[in-house]
């Protein structure tokens, strides 16, 4: 890792964990920091449309969305996260 770069962990792949790898993506260059999101799957769920897939009226397909198409500089490790070391 070059010297003064970054490394950002993001824990959660919703909205708040993918819009905000988004967002650092758009301010940070890649020179600045790395950044790697952390979620059990590799898709997000637009949960706010859920209630149109149940009654047919769209496909599950309109509301999931691959991270790594909308985070294409965003390290994505497939895990769950079991334990937080704050000291480290």
């Amino acid at each position: 890792m070059a010297a003064g770069k970054k490394r950002i962990l993001i824990l959660g792949g919703g909205f708040g964990g993918v819009y905000t790898a988004s967002r650092l993506e758009k301010l940070l260059t890649p020179q600045e920091a790395d950044i790697c999101l952390v979620n059990r799957e590799n898709y997000f769920v637009y949960q706010p449309m859920l209630p149109e897939v149940i009654s047919g009226s769209i496909g599950l397909t309109d509301v999931v969305s691959p991270i790594r198409r909308l985070c294409p500089r965003t390290q994505l490790v497939m895990r769950e996260v079991e334990h937080i070391d704050l000291e480290k």
